[in-house]
């Protein structure tokens, strides 16, 4: 298993959105009527959560272009230069994470501004919750593999 998601680490925050979503929702059937979104705080909330995943997006994106500008290395001995094609392979295999990290953080801007706008309403927004808290726990796992990756590739490409 550890093998299949070294080989696709961006299926983890996808497994994890999915999971955490579903057990929101059948949490939200079984359990007492409460929400982190639910009276007065609800647009507090939800602005709140706007804010935070767009600056998060920005991050995102600005690290899969520095990812991007870090190419292959020339060398001379072919053992340096396998090292750098598989340097640059891990590299690749680190953006797709960043950017399956930044969908996450996309859901969660889109989600929370419609929430935003139909908040307004009285009834509790479950699928909106639940799809907020899911693309969030997805989202804080590939920004944490996603920063010890690229905190390893700039230090790799700093020597």
């Amino acid at each position: 298993m550890l093998n299949a998601v070294d080989r696709r680490p961006w299926i983890v925050p996808l497994v994890v959105f999915v999971l955490v979503c579903s057990f929101a929702l059948v949490w939200s059937r079984f359990a007492p009527p409460l929400s982190f979104t639910s009276g007065a705080l609800r647009q507090q909330v939800y602005s709140s959560l706007t804010g935070s995943s767009s600056s998060l997006l920005g991050f995102l994106i600005a690290a899969v272009t520095i990812l991007a500008a870090f190419g292959k290395r020339p060398t001379a001995v072919l053992a340096d230069q396998r090292r750098e094609e598989a340097l640059a392979h891990a590299r690749t295999r680190l953006v797709v994470v960043l950017l399956t990290t930044a969908l996450m953080m996309l859901v969660v801007l889109l989600t929370a501004s419609t929430a935003l706008v139909l908040s307004n309403s009285p009834d509790r927004l479950v699928l909106a919750d639940a799809v907020i808290l899911g693309a969030s726990a997805g989202g804080v796992l590939g920004l944490i593999y996603s920063c010890f990756g690229l905190g390893l590739a700039v230090a790799e490409r700093s020597r």
